[in-house]
This record gives structure tokens, sequence and C-alpha cells, in this order.
């Protein structure tokens, strides 16, 4: 070690504010090369504006570096949603907070396309991380990179190959020749966020891709407005639209309820407007607006809303597309007025718009006005007096009642619940009624006047014998489907058959009516729903046929008979109903290998909504829903050597149950004990060793996901146990990495693979505790700090951090191999200055403190006063002095003072009592005396001015050579001369 008291100049330094000993924002695995200067610009170590760090938000641009922005404005990312790999781990995307909208940044400079993702943490393994690009704004079948379960259209994947370098793939060409684009690992960089989810630290990786390679492949630039998704894979250096298998975690939505991997990517992409990554502002829709009045009538010229964005936000009205005029949102209301009267089946569209955000989707709020749907129909009718009132049941309360005989001619009221110009219009809010039956809610009588809910009424029939039908209509709709019904008629008319088989694909229904209405003329009405959707009346021998239809799965239809000529009877009753079929369910699949008691079961299925029967050896094991594409069936105890299949009906869509699946046995599993004997494995491991059972095959997993040889991931770690009953296998790269759990598996010709086995935890292998620190100690002034810490041969990949009594101070900096420097914060008392050495996984894990410290004395800057003063002895002498108290005892200090004016200084030492004795001083003035030691200027200034003098000569009257010492010039001097000559005067 070096011995060193130095001095130091005072400098402010902000502590880094967190309870961790390494600074958020501290580059943990730096680019290198030119990329170096494009990730990290100044060069200091740090994503952070400065090495104090991010300050606790990490999303301002003032605390970054560069210009970092959210790349994906649409749904919350949670953590814990990984498919494959460890929850909180290296591949578990996650947000600064709740909602944050920020598991992925981006920045483009023009040159260079930039990205970062937030992870959950980082470990120094092999793995993809991507950024999915919809170029065409074209998601679904319908585009040409479409595939199913797998992606809904992403033509451009740009992929982040740790331990490889990035990637560019072009999925409108074929998987095995869509790469077109590669870069080296030195664009790849890791850093520690400021977010804390999951556990103490977070991590951010970058990396970047060239504009000018993606604009000579797909033509596009910063300026293209484009949407975006991200996902990552533990696969090393794969794509994951080519490998989605492995993929584990997709940035914006929750991977356990969103189904297969077009299904989450689709609900993403459906979020978020299109964006050009030049972009300043995070491209976001606006809330939809509410369109509120419904139903809008026929002829209105104004349509009013509420919006949940602020005041002053944009609203823009759409009418059957086109743009019917615009406002503002004031106190959340909004009113677009006037308008071009609005027509039946006009479809309106409502828009918001705030301020630095996209217009909301024109799929907001699509309403069809008047015209656009039917009232409900009456359901049922009672004829109260003979020919003359009725009464019955519409859920149509306001409704206006027309009655209709078979001809179709109005026929009018004259009183009842209330009437008007030939209809009667409910008034009634509540039932049951005044009339009878009691929940009975209109009454229509062509008899007496005025309002009334009595059916009695005297006088002469007013309605002949015959069929009649009602209808409902509501301000706005149009007139119901028809309630038919007779006054006076004897008998009902046969209910007439449908004897089409009615699909989705039928547009004519036939059918006949029996005996003994088999006859021609008789009407026949056909109902889809409820509603009358065709009629027409039978031709000799009943048959009846009609046309110029068209139908949904599950539609129900029905028929209805009714005998108006000749000697006319009531209305049949319905036919039966047919519902119409979706036709048969796609039969699912049974999706993997299982091996042993089998708890669950998955598969997938076209059919979202589906219902998905399992079953064990033939026999139902319970039933699930398909979602996303995909099914899981969980809590059964399925035994080895099982078959498993599974079927689906999807009624929702009623279609017929779907052909059973092809057949997956149950392995029978290994039981044989396999063990790992190193207890814990080191991350620097090469050979690792065990027993298990002759002959058997054993495989090494690392956090569930299978091991390999190399980071290329060509060989699995596997290997046959030896006839002694041991096992070894060597890495031919360090693919351990500390934090991870190593387990082993077993199989043989006639088992699969057995349940992991002991569970090995792989510990770090510890950073070196004995690199030197220079200096041994130091002395500095009261609120100043330690600047040149030295931590030589430093490791790289480790952090190191200054403490102070255990508590981090100042910034921390990684490894380099070399020797590095490191400054405290600001110092107010004596201390102990130690080094902590951090390495990955950089979470406390793998921490040590160097053996080696620096004892810091911190000293008060000294308050100084005038002693005394001598004067030089000897005309013309520099042997004058001035003391000076108050300083540390024996130290070394500047002092500056200004002799007859001019700046001086000079280094002293104090003696064992505190002063200094400033010496070799002429005649002169001196003022402004201060000092200068141990980092610390003096308090004050000793303005003076202290006078030295020199004495007036150094020989008496009558010496042979007088010597004048004078501060001021001589004049009228004369010179008397003895000689032999005589005396001569000048």
């Amino acid at each position: 070690m070096v011995l060193l008291r130095y001095c130091i100049l005072a400098f402010l330094l902000a502590a880094s504010g967190i309870a961790a000993a390494q600074t958020t924002g501290l580059i943990v695995e730096p680019a290198t090369g030119a990329s170096a200067a494009i990730l990290d610009p100044n060069g200091d170590g740090y994503v952070s504006a400065t090495t104090a760090g991010f300050a606790g938000d990490d999303q301002l641009l003032a605390n970054n570096e560069l210009g970092w922005r959210t790349l994906i404005p649409a749904g919350s990312e949670p953590n814990s949603d990984v498919r494959n790999g460890p929850d909180c781990g290296f591949t578990d995307f996650v947000e600064s907070t709740s909602g944050g909208i920020d598991p992925v940044f981006h920045l483009s400079t023009g040159t260079e396309w930039l990205f970062r993702f937030r992870m959950a943490s980082i470990a120094p393994n092999a793995k993809s991380y991507s950024i999915l690009v919809d170029i065409d704004n074209l998601i679904g079948p319908t585009d040409d990179c479409y595939i199913a379960g797998v992606n809904p259209g992403f033509e451009l994947e740009i992929v982040l190959s740790t331990k490889f370098g990035v990637r560019i793939y072009d999925h409108r060409l074929a998987c095995g020749s869509n790469l077109i684009a590669s870069y080296g690992v030195d664009r790849i960089q890791k850093s520690i966020a400021a977010s804390t989810v999951c556990s103490s630290i977070n991590y951010f990786i970058e990396y970047y891709v060239d504009w000018s390679d993606l604009t000579t492949q797909f033509g596009i630039d910063e300026n293209t407005a484009m949407r975006y998704a991200i996902v990552d894979n533990m696969a090393a250096d794969k794509s994951t639209i080519c490998n989605p298998s492995s993929a584990s975690d997709i940035g914006g939505v929750d991977d356990t309820g969103c189904g297969n991997l077009e299904s989450c990517f689709t609900d993403i992409i459906e979020e978020q407007p299109t964006c050009s990554p030049s972009a300043t502002a995070t491209c976001v829709y606006s809330d939809c607006p509410i369109i509120s009045g419904l139903p809008l009538a026929t002829g209105a010229t104004s349509v009013s809303g509420t919006s949940t964005e602020a005041d002053g936000t944009t609203i823009r009205l759409y009418v059957n597309g086109g743009l019917a005029g615009s406002t503002t949102v004031t106190g959340g209301g909004w009113t677009v007025s006037p308008i071009t009267a609005l027509a039946a089946d006009d479809a309106v569209t409502a828009t918001a718009q705030a301020t630095g955000e996209v217009e909301s989707g024109t799929n907001c709020n699509n309403v069809q006005v008047a015209g656009a749907s039917c009232s409900d129909p009456v359901t049922s009718v009672n004829v109260c007096n003979a020919n003359k009132a009725f009464t019955g049941v519409t859920t149509e309360v306001g409704a206006t009642i027309t009655l209709y005989d078979a001809n179709g001619v109005v026929q009018n009221p004259t009183s009842g619940t209330v009437w008007n110009a030939g209809s009667s219009t409910i008034t009634s809010t509540s039932v049951p009624s005044a009339l009878s039956p009691t929940t009975d809610n209109f009454l229509w009588r062509c008899v007496g006047s005025g309002s009334t809910t009595s059916c009695t009424a005297g006088g002469g029939p007013c309605l002949t014998d015959g069929n009649y039908y009602l209808t409902t209509q509501n301000t706005g709709e149009c007139e119901s489907t028809p309630f038919w019904f007779c006054i006076g008629l004897s008998g009902s008319t046969a209910t007439p058959t449908i004897s089409t088989t009615i699909t989705t694909a039928t547009t004519s229904v036939t059918g006949t009516v029996p005996a003994p209405e088999n006859i021609a003329g008789v009407l026949v009405i056909l109902f889809n729903n409820g509603f009358e959707v065709g009629r027409t009346t039978t031709t000799a021998g009943g048959a009846w046929t009609i046309n110029s239809l068209s139908f949904a799965a599950c539609d129900v239809v029905t028929a209805q008979a009714i005998k108006t000529a000749a000697t006319a009877k009531c209305p049949s009753v319905l036919s039966a109903s047919q519902t119409v079929s979706g036709g048969t369910t796609a039969t699912p699949t049974v999706s993997g290998s299982y091996c042993g008691t089998t708890a669950t079961v998955s598969g997938t299925s076209t059919e979202d909504g589906a219902t998905i029967e399992v079953f064990d050896d033939g026999v139902s094991a319970g039933t699930t829903t398909v979602s996303g594409g995909l099914w899981e069936l969980t809590g059964l105890t399925i035994a080895q050597g099982s078959v498993i299949t599974a079927r689906a009906t999807n009624s929702g869509g009623c279609k017929s149950v779907s052909a059973l699946s092809s057949g997956v046995t149950v392995g029978t599993q290994n039981t044989n004990a396999t063990t790992i004997d190193q207890n814990p494995l080191i991350e620097s491991d090469v050979t690792i060793t065990g027993t298990g059972t002759p002959s058997d095959v054993i495989s090494l997993y690392i956090d569930g996901w299978p091991l390999y040889l190399d980071f290329a991931e060509t060989s699995a770690a596997s290997t046959t146990v030896t006839g002694g009953g041991t096992w070894s296998i060597t890495l031919t790269d360090n693919t351990l990495y500390a934090g991870a759990s190593v387990t082993v598996r077993s199989s043989n010709g006639s088992t699969c693979e057995s349940t992991d086995q002991d569970p090995t935890p792989v510990n770090c292998q510890s950073p070196t505790l004995t690199l030197v620190v220079n200096p041994d100690n130091s002395v500095i002034c009261t609120g100043t700090a330690v600047t040149n810490v030295e931590v030589e041969s430093s490791q790289s990949g480790v952090i190191y951090q200054l403490l102070d009594g255990g508590t981090p101070t100042g910034s921390s900096k990684l490894g380099n191999g070399g020797t590095i420097t490191l400054s405290t914060a600001p110092l107010s008392s004596n201390t102990t200055i130690s080094v902590r050495a951090i390495k990955s996984p950089y979470d406390g894990s793998c921490t040590v403190t160097l053996n080696e410290t620096v004892a810091v004395t911190v000293v008060s800057p000294p308050t100084i006063a005038y002693v005394t003063q001598s004067n030089p002895t000897t005309c013309g002498g520099t042997d004058g002095s001035i003391t000076i108290s108050g300083l540390q005892n024996n130290q070394s200090y500047t002092v500056n003072y200004t002799d007859d004016g001019s700046p001086t200084s000079g280094a002293f030492t104090s003696n064992g009592s505190g002063q200094i004795i400033i010496t070799g001083l002429n005649a002169g003035a001196y003022t402004n005396i201060s000092t200068t030691g141990l980092g610390c200027s003096s308090t004050n200034t000793l303005a003076g001015p202290f006078t030295l003098t020199q004495p007036n000569n150094t020989a008496g009257a009558g010496s042979s050579s007088p010597t004048l010492c004078v501060s001021t010039a001589l004049t009228n001097i004369t010179h008397t001369t003895t000689g032999a000559t005589g005396i001569s005067n000048d």
C-alpha cells in the first residue's frame, strides 16, 4: 500500500440516495468499440443523466443520458406471467410501477434505432429478446405474414441475442431463410434500473440496429408509422416467430390469460395507433367518448355525449363514415350541432382527441339511429269483450299499439288506456295493472271514449269476426313484427311444418300446412328469432316456399299458418323451432407429452369459447374452455399408461360435437434416484458429476429449462450413467450462472424422464478480497470528499462501491480489469472508508468487502490570528517575519498574502503550538494573509497591513564607509573629501 497524505480542493458530490450498495443507472455490462459512444455518449459508465443515478424515476427524460421514450403505449405488464422460465427472472418483463406502460423504450437518432427492455433480473446466459413490428397496419388472416396461433401479421422482428449479437428477420420470407442482417455483441449493454419490481433491483437491456439495413430491406425509415410488440424467448439466438414453443413473456399483456401468441399479440396491436419512431410524443389513443340520448331520433340535428378526457379535447362526429361536425369537451360534456338531419339507418360514431394524443378509434360508439332497430312485439293478447275490446302485454312501455285486420287495414280505437288517432299509446309503467289479467299493460277498445282500464262496454260489436294482428313501435324505431290473433272464429289453423334443414348457407325454406288446411291460399309467416323474415301463401296440397333468406348460426326459425279466406280460422300455434347449425366443431389437439401421474392436460383449438371435454381411457375426466386458442384442465389424476383424448363442442356457435382428438399415452415415469455431487455448484464450475442407476440417461436442467454444454445450445447437457453408477458432464462454455437452480432428470428406454431431482443452487464465484486500495489514509477538510480512492486490478463485471461505516457513499463504478478511482460523498467526521465488491446478479447475494481500507481524518478549517512580527535586521535584509496562530500542529500549509500589493504564497509547516512563522520577508507592507491546508482554507483573512521596516543606517557618524537605510528619495547630497591637496566639496 502507498502511504499518502495529500491536499484536495473542495468538491461537492451528491450522494446516491439509495439503500442498495450500487447506484441506479450504472452500466454493468458495457457496449464496446464504437457502440459504447452510441449507448453511453458521455462515457461515464452510467445511463442516467449523472453518476448520482436516476433520483428514483428512470422514466423522466431529464434523468436519462439519452432521450428514451415509451415504445408501446398499450396494455399493462404484470410480473410473474412467463410461459417458460423463472418468474421474476431474466425473461420477465416488468413495469416501473403498475400501469407504468414502460417495459420497453426506444429512441431513433436518424441513423440508429435504439431499444431498452426493463427486466426483473438479468443473468450472464444466452436468451433472445424481440421487437416485433407491424409495418403495413394489417393484422389477421388476410396478412401475408399470418401464422395461425403465432404471428398475426408482423413483417419485421429485431432480436437481441445475448452472447451472440443483434439480428434482423424478415417474416415475409420463410423461416430458415429470413435472417437478413446481423451485428456483434458490441451493441449490447446492461444497466441498473430504478424500479424494484419482484426484487430489490431491476435492469435495462439496451441495443440498437441501423436504419440503413431496415430501409434497404423493408423500405421504412424513422418517419414510417408502425405498430409494435415485444416478446422474449428462453432459447438462445432465436426468432420467436420461428420458434414459438420456447417463447417466455409478452410485454403489455397477462400471458397467463390472453391465450396463444397470436391472440396476445393481437390484443397489444389493437390497443395502439400507428406511430413513427421519430415521433416526439408517445402515441396513445384518447379514450372513446360516450354518445347520450339513445336511441337517436330520425331527423335529429344535434348529438350530445360525455368524455373522460380533459376539457378542450376535440370531439368529432361521423355519420356513415363521413365527418358531420366537431366540438370540444366542456365540463365533461359535448354537443355537436347543427348537423344534417339524421335519417333512418344512419350509423353515428363519435371520437375524441386530447392534446398530444391520437384520435380514438372510429369504432367507438357505433349507433344505429331511427329505423335501424325494430321494437319488440306484443307477447300476448286476451279478448276481453267479444268484437269490442282486448288487452295484452308488451315490454315496450310507451310504444304505440296498432291493430290491423287480416288485409292490413288499420282499425281505429276509441278508448283504452290512452287512445289517439287510430292507435293506442301505452302509458302504464308498471305491472300488474288495473286490467284483467293483472299482468296485461294495455287496453284497446273500439266502443266508448276516453281513458279507461275497463273492458265492459255496451253497444253492438265494432270488430267483425276474423284474424287480426298487432304491432308496437317506439319513437325512432321500426314497427315490430306482428302478433296474430282471432276474434269470433272457430278452430285454429293446422300447425305448419318446416321441411328444409336450415344452415348458414340456406336462402330458401320450404314446408307444408297439413290437413285440413292443405289447400291453396293459407297465409304462412316465417319468423327468425321472433321477427318476421318472410310470408307467402300455400299452393294446392298445402306446400309453401319462402325465398331470399339469410341465416346465421344459432338463429331460431319458426313458422305460423293463418287461414284467412273461405272459412277463416284462428292462427296456428308456432311450428316446432329449428336452430340453425354452425356445423361441426373443429377437432382439438392434446399438446405435448405426459409422464407419470398427470394432474394437468393442455392443448389447442381453433374455436375460442368452445367447451373441451378431456377423456382418460375413454372416461370423461372433466371440461374446460378454450381461450386464445389454448385450453388447460387441471386437478386431474391420470395414471401412467392411460390414453388422453379430447373433443370440443362450440355451443356458442351452435355446432355439433367434434371428432375425438388423437390420443396421447401417458408414459411410465422413471423413479430411479439421481443426485448431483456438488452442493452448491459454483458458477465457474465446468464439470458436474453425480450418481444414478447404471444405463440410465440423465439430463441437467437450469431454472426448469434444459441445460446445454454451450451457449449456442447445440449439445444438451446429457449423458449415460456408467456401470459404476456415476456420471460426469463437462460444459464447453461457462453456462452456469449465480442464483440459478440446477436439477437432474433420469430416463431409460422403457421410461420417460423422472421429476426434477436434487435441486442444487448455483452460487457465485466471490469477488477477490485482497485487491490493493490506495491510499492507506487521508486527511481532508470537513464537508469535502475523498476523491481519489483507487482500487488496483479491479475485476471486470464487478461493481465497486465505497462504504462509510457500512453505508454506501458516493457513486459506484464497474471494474474494468485495471485501476479504477472512486469518490466518497462529502464527509464531516473521522471515519474508515471500505470498498464493497458486488458481482452478478448484483442483488447483494454475491458481495464482499475488500480487506484494505482508507482511514480518513476530517479536520475543521482554521481561524488564524496575528501573533507578532519581526523587522529585517539589515538594510535590504530578508530576515523579517510574521507569526500567525490557530492552525493544526505540525501540518503543512500554503500561506497566501500580498507583499506591497503583489500576491505571494509559500509553503510552511506549523509548529507544535499550531503557529506558522512566515519567514524570508523584507521591509514592506503585508496584507490579506490566509492559509490553505488539509483541504481547508482558513475561515478568515488577516487584512493588515503588517509593516516591516529596516534600520536607518548600519554605521555611525564618522564611519569610514557610512550606509544609509531610508525609504524615501535623498536630495542635495554633498561629499567632502580630505586629501593631500586639501579639502574639496561636491
